[in-house]
């Protein structure tokens, strides 16, 4: 052990406190550059879904950024953007997601399909009790809200066993608002 500490002694003398930012900056760059690709990836992804939602936009709203156009017009537009509901399987699939990301645990919830005469959008309504702390089931309720543009937080209730009780269950109520064939 000794001998060790004396080469590293020698070497430091050698290069100087000159050497020592040199190699510390050497270290960081191959830190940031192998972090890079994996950060390219998830750029390339977000630049993909902006791409898909503005041909999207584009095809629902033709004149968007214009005024004008008929209330019509402006309707048909405003009930275009809404997800159809052949797709509630794929949103579904996010909100399982999510709260896998965020490390909480789903229980068997309630899911209802409210659809009424006369009207363009359906409502799917999900209640589930999910468990975690709450800086979990917080992080889940915004990445829900976030990765489903068409889902609502109708209700939320919390429930500890105990005061000091880290864990918590809750109930939580998301409405996914779908466009109908």
């Amino acid at each position: 052990m000794r001998r060790i500490t004396w080469q590293v002694r020698q070497t430091l003398d050698v290069i100087g406190w000159q050497g020592m930012l040199g190699i510390a900056l050497l270290t960081a760059g191959l830190l940031i550059a192998a972090a890079i690709p994996s950060r390219l990836a998830g750029l390339e992804q977000a630049h993909g879904e902006v791409d898909t939602l503005r041909k999207r936009l584009q095809l629902a709203a033709p004149n968007a950024g214009r005024s004008g156009g008929s209330r019509s017009e402006q309707l048909a537009n405003f009930y275009a953007f809404f997800p159809a509901l052949v797709t509630l399987p794929d949103w579904l699939e996010r909100i399982y997601a999510a709260a896998e990301k965020n490390g909480v645990q789903l229980d068997t919830g309630e899911y209802k399909l409210l659809q009424e005469r006369n009207q363009k959008l359906v409502r799917y309504q999900l209640t589930l009790p999910v468990r975690g702390n709450y800086a979990q089931v917080r992080g889940f309720i915004a990445e829900v809200l976030t990765a489903v543009p068409a889902a609502a937080l109708d209700e939320i209730g919390f429930r500890r066993d105990s005061v000091g009780a880290t864990a918590l269950e809750a109930r939580i109520r998301f409405t996914l608002y779908m466009g109908q064939v």
